[in-house]
C-alpha cells in the first residue's frame, strides 16, 4: 500500500484540468516580453499583460492586479550565442527583441497549487473544505533559479471570500487530503457546548 504524498514546498500554479471535466491538453498562447524586462518570471507564476507585454503579476492578484494566465516557459534569441534558446524561466534583463512567453491562458483552466501559512513563506499550510467556493489570496514567493520553477502558493491564513482575493477554491487535491479531529465551541464560558467533529 502506497502512502499519501506529502507536499514539502510550494510549487507554483500547475494546470491540471478544465471546468466541467474537460481535459486540459496543454494548449497555450504566446505573448511577447519586452526587451530587457527586468523581472524574473518562473514556470508556474501568474502573469499579466502590461501594454501588450507579459509581465509578472503584482500580488495580491485582485480586481486591480489581474492575471491573464500562467507562465509555462519562454524562448528568445540568446544575445551571446545568437541561437534560439528555450528556457524554463525568464531570468530578467535579456537583451533580445524576440522574447516570447508561453502562457496557459484558457479562462476555464483549473490550477493545482499548494497552500502556505504566510504570503512570503514556504511552510506548507492547509485549507479546509469549508473554503471550497470561496476566494483566497496568492503568495509572493520567489521561484528557484536552479530548477526554474515557481514557488508561488495560496495563503491558507487569508480571509476567505474577501473581494480582493484573486483565486477561487474549486476543490481540494484528493491525493493530499487528510482528516483531522477538531472541536467547535458554542456559547459563553458558563454555558459552552462542545462538539468534536472530523474535519
Amino acid at each position: 500500500m502506497a502512502a499519501y504524498p506529502t507536499v514539502s514546498a510550494p510549487y507554483g500554479l500547475k494546470p491540471v484540468n478544465l471546468i466541467g471535466g474537460q481535459v486540459f491538453v496543454g494548449s497555450t498562447r504566446n505573448f511577447p516580453i519586452q526587451y530587457n524586462y527586468g523581472t524574473t518570471i518562473f514556470y508556474g507564476d501568474s502573469v499579466s499583460l502590461t501594454a501588450g507585454y507579459a509581465t509578472l503579476t503584482t500580488y495580491p492578484v485582485n480586481s486591480t492586479n489581474t492575471t491573464v494566465g500562467t507562465f509555462l516557459g519562454c524562448y528568445y534569441t540568446n544575445p551571446t550565442t545568437k541561437q534560439r534558446q528555450f528556457a524554463q524561466y525568464y531570468p530578467g534583463n535579456v537583451l533580445a527583441g524576440d522574447i516570447t512567453a508561453i502562457v496557459s491562458d484558457d479562462p476555464d483552466v483549473l490550477m493545482k497549487v499548494a497552500a502556505t501559512t504566510t504570503a512570503g513563506g514556504t511552510t506548507i499550510g492547509s485549507v479546509s473544505s469549508i473554503l471550497v467556493g470561496a476566494n483566497i489570496v496568492g503568495g509572493t514567493q520567489t521561484g528557484s533559479t536552479t530548477t526554474g520553477n515557481s514557488s508561488m502558493s495560496i495563503v491558507s491564513a487569508s480571509a476567505a471570500g474577501a473581494s480582493t482575493a484573486g483565486f477561487r477554491v474549486v476543490s481540494l487535491v484528493p491525493d493530499t487530503q487528510i482528516s483531522i479531529s477538531c472541536t467547535y465551541v458554542s456559547g459563553g464560558a458558563a454555558a459552552a457546548t462542545s462538539v468534536v467533529v472530523s474535519g
